[in-house]
């Protein structure tokens, strides 16, 4: 259940070109503790801040249409020469 500051939003790693760190698989939570800097434990900065408002709409009630499901959007990391692809998840408590 969403509060005051919006709902968690479950990251999960889809696809990777080459390891920044990341595999495919890994999940990180955002949620209150972890929605400004730093980002969450282990997630590449670069990613975190390309990734960061997509999460924010989620986090405050956006419903993308796109993915089918209005809890899921599919995105990638802005770093070109390391193409990533994760999966943002609201998480409805």
């Amino acid at each position: 259940m969403a509060n005051d500051f919006g709902y968690k939003v479950k990251i999960t790693q889809l696809s990777i070109t080459r390891s920044c760190g990341h595999k495919v698989g890994d999940e990180w939570i955002v949620s209150n503790e972890t929605m400004f800097w730093p980002c969450p434990q282990g997630f590449c900065a670069i990613a975190f801040h390309g990734l960061y408002p997509d999460i924010r709409a989620l986090r405050y009630g956006l419903e993308p249409p796109a993915e089918g499901d209005d809890d899921v959007m599919i995105v990638c990391c802005p770093d070109y020469g390391n193409p990533a692809k994760f999966e943002l998840r609201r998480i409805r408590e």
